[in-house]
């Protein structure tokens, strides 16, 4: 790692040489003149030397081809993109290919590439994929193995990515639910964005007699509501939603998170399962219920404002607050929100590592990938991206709420495909027989344990 952190200067200052001798030319040389000569000479000793930066970090210094995949959107890809060939630049000699798109379907094509030893190098996983796909050891390398090219000190709790003392994985940032407001509606009823429980439930009143029955506080769809009841429940009795495949919870006070969801829209706080159908409202940012202000609030994950905040015809409205205040515990999940891993199956691990510490660690290659997979987990990410000034400040401030207010780790089925696909998922099933009375509270409870347990126990 030292011998990264010793020469990575030498590098970019190497870089800056070859583009600047690039940008200075204004004019066609002729091919065998002076000129020319002087000119190939001098590009041939930029390679030269970063070659012997690759060389004396450890590094091969012949020509390789590494390649990489990740799932997100244009902006991520772009950045990633940027930061890629930046790292070429810096070793010219490593040529990256990489291989990205959206979510839909990433998840089983990953899955199959695994089972077939056909994935890339390196790979952007979900915050699971290192048990899901990696159960047998014989699909991750061992990053323990590579800490001479990728600094692990910088990550400060690396356990629940390690399996049999293997690190399998390096987490990117990290994710868990917040509330995002807009202040403007807020404003226009008259009341301040709630801290307190009671806070909460009085809102929905005053939204109603100030601005109309069209307007609520917050809203929350099926998998929000999952997760806000997990975080209700968690905040009131202090123990966590699953450990070793196994509730923690009883039939009777998971009945009590689904009566608190319906407490909320008998309160007028949230709209009902029917409303966010007939306004299409999922994602809500989509719908004109957010962009005209009628819906105020979402729940959502630290790392998720981007989107709805764009969306409103005052973006500067938009705002984040710590969970609510009322409760004997701090409940709420955490997890990472993605993570990098390198494969078995990379002839060349240790260039892999290098453009993992390029991309997490390294000042550049930092700024260049920005908050397009969130607020760094790592520190000397952290600190590269804020003297950068690349930091989103929401996405900052909703990151350290929702970490220091979320105290239980996810456990990783909770957002497996069974559970929250739409229409066919567990979470839809449940809270939509709840939501149009095919079921009680007591009944909804049972149904979301009995799917529970039929998954975690295969």
């Amino acid at each position: 790692m030292r011998k990264l952190l010793k020469k990575s200067m030498a590098a970019v200052l190497t870089a800056s040489m070859v583009m600047s001798m690039t940008a200075c030319a204004g004019k066609a040389v002729k091919p065998g003149s002076e000129e020319s000569e002087a000119k190939t000479s001098e590009a041939a000793a930029a390679n030269v030397e970063t070659s012997e930066v690759a060389g004396e970090e450890g590094l091969t210094t012949e020509d390789i081809t590494l390649t990489i995949s990740w799932w997100g959107g244009e902006s991520r890809h772009e950045a990633t993109q940027k930061a890629i060939e930046a790292f070429m630049k810096k070793y010219p000699n490593i040529k990256v290919e990489s291989s990205f798109g959206g979510w839909t379907g990433w998840e089983s094509k990953m899955g199959l590439a695994f089972s077939q030893g056909k994935a890339d190098d390196i790979v952007q996983m979900g915050p699971f994929w290192h048990t899901m796909f990696g159960g047998d050891g014989e699909v991750f390398y061992d990053l323990n193995q590579l800490s001479d090219y990728l600094d692990l000190s910088q990550f400060e709790n690396l356990e629940p990515y390690t399996v049999d003392g293997e690190l399998r994985a390096v987490p990117v940032s990290m994710a868990a639910r917040v509330m995002f407001w807009n202040k403007d509606t807020f404003d226009q009823a008259g009341v301040p964005i709630p801290k307190t429980w009671d806070d909460l439930l009085a809102s929905g009143a005053a939204f109603k007699e100030k601005l109309g029955d069209e307007y609520y506080p917050m809203m929350l769809n099926t998998l929000d509501r999952s997760l806000f009841m997990v975080w209700y429940l968690e905040s009131k009795y202090g123990k966590e939603w699953v450990t070793g495949n196994q509730c923690n919870y009883t039939e009777e006070e998971i009945a009590e998170g689904f009566e608190m969801i319906q407490s909320l829209e008998e309160a007028h706080v949230i709209p009902t399962l029917q409303m966010i159908a007939d306004n299409a409202a999922n994602p809500v940012e989509q719908s004109p219920v957010w962009t005209g202000g009628k819906w105020a609030g979402v729940y959502t994950w630290n790392t998720s404002s981007a989107n709805p905040k764009a969306a409103l015809p005052n973006p500067e409205a938009m705002v984040t607050s710590h969970m609510f205040e009322g409760f004997p515990h701090k409940g709420g999940m955490f997890r990472a929100s993605m993570t990098f891993g390198i494969t078995k199956t990379c002839k060349y691990p240790k260039e892999a590592a290098a453009l993992l510490e390029f991309m997490l660690n390294d000042p550049e290659g930092v700024a260049l990938m920005a908050n397009e997979r969130g607020i760094p987990y790592s520190k000397a990410g952290l600190e590269a991206l804020e003297a950068s000034g690349n930091v989103d400040e929401l996405t900052k401030m909703a990151t350290e709420y929702a970490l220091e207010d979320n105290t239980f780790p996810m456990d990783e089925y909770f957002e497996c495909s069974e559970y929250k696909a739409t229409t066919e998922g567990l979470y839809d099933k449940v809270f939509n027989a709840f939501a149009y009375g095919e079921t009680d509270a007591k009944g909804a409870a049972k149904m979301l344990l009995d799917g529970m347990n039929a998954k975690m126990s295969k």
